[in-house]
């Protein structure tokens, strides 16, 4: 399997709202959000996203952070998520090959080669996703 460039797990609608709270949780760690879709402006935030003060349980609460708020740091968070993703599944592609590097087995150069280089991941590539959501690792 290919380590650069290839292209693995598109995010899910899940992930992206998932984001969206990190981001609103740490912008507003007095507040509980609800989202129910992805917003893509002040509008839509407004919208689909909901409020909730946890020191007085009020609801809808006016909200304190902005879409463009959200918006500027959502690359960062984005970026974040795209790395645990990365390591998730280079964790799964090394636990695929544990029983080929047993002391009982032999494993070959290439394959001690190929357990390195996903090893090295996090510390030699940063994962991103393209226009289409995919995970893209170069």
């Amino acid at each position: 399997m290919e380590l650069h460039g290839s292209h693995l797990l598109p995010i899910s609608v899940v992930m992206k709202i998932e984001i969206l709270i990190d981001i609103l949780d740490d912008l507003e760690p007095d507040a509980l959000y609800s989202i129910t879709e992805v917003p893509d402006s002040q509008a839509t935030f407004d919208q689909f996203c909901t409020c909730t003060r946890l020191e007085t349980g009020t609801e809808p609460a006016e909200k304190a952070s902005t879409w463009e708020d959200v918006v500027a740091k959502y690359p960062e968070y984005e970026a974040k998520w795209a790395m645990k993703e990365m390591r998730e599944q280079r964790d799964e592609k090394l636990k695929e090959t544990d029983i080929l590097v047993l002391p009982d087995r032999s494993p070959s150069e290439e394959l001690l080669a190929y357990r390195q280089a996903l090893r090295d991941l996090p510390a030699t590539e940063t994962p991103s996703y393209n226009t289409s959501d995919e995970l893209v690792v170069n």
